[in-house]
């Protein structure tokens, strides 16, 4: 039995044509397995870096909207409206930490949308900084002040929500980039004599 070389040489051909199309697949899902892991730790290095920042930012905004709400200011008399809107204002224009878009680009990787949510609470609290910079509070009637109040209420608590939910993402992302130690670790190696 004698094989002409011509009638081998086609299957021979597919063969190798599907090996290296089954290689180039292979290194492709490679490169790609790679570049997810590197963002994934430059997104817990990041997030570890800004955890506390934003612990800090929510306790601050959480704390004016609880000493409003439940001060009993946000819906009391005249004046208590407008303490209410002078805190708000005081908190919103206080120093914070305001990450900029490129500090959040390496958390886009990280799950429930967590770098948006931070963009979008700093935008939220902007707005509200915007608007209470150049509002003179005693110029209000007391039917502005209340409604002022509200929609700053409403705008607060939103920022707060987000910035909470985005915060849980961080602290556990932080937390599985940086685990804690072992107690081998914590105590050093034990020698034996």
């Amino acid at each position: 039995m004698t094989f002409a070389l011509d009638q081998i040489w086609d299957p021979i051909s597919a063969l190798g044509t599907l090996a290296a199309v089954l290689v180039a697949l292979y290194l492709a899902r490679s490169d790609q397995r790679r570049q997810k892991e590197e963002a994934t730790v430059r997104a817990r290095l990041s997030a570890a870096s800004m955890t506390y920042q934003l612990q800090t930012t929510h306790h601050a905004i959480s704390s004016c909207i609880a000493r409003v709400v439940f001060g009993g200011t946000d819906t009391g008399s005249a004046n208590e409206v407008l303490l209410a809107l002078t805190e708000i204002k005081k908190v919103v224009s206080g120093p914070w930490f305001e990450p900029k878009p490129d500090d959040l680009v390496p958390l886009v990787s990280l799950e429930n949308s967590c770098a948006h949510r931070i963009a979008r609470f700093t935008d939220l609290i902007g707005a509200v900084r915007g608007l209470a910079s150049d509002l003179d509070l005693s110029s209000l009637s007391e039917a502005q002040a209340a409604h002022l109040l509200e929609t700053w209420l409403t705008i607060l608590k939103n920022a707060a929500d987000l910035l909470g939910a985005a915060l849980v993402v961080c602290e556990r992302a932080s937390e599985k980039g940086a685990p804690d130690l072992t107690p081998e670790e914590r105590t050093g190696p034990e020698f034996d004599d």
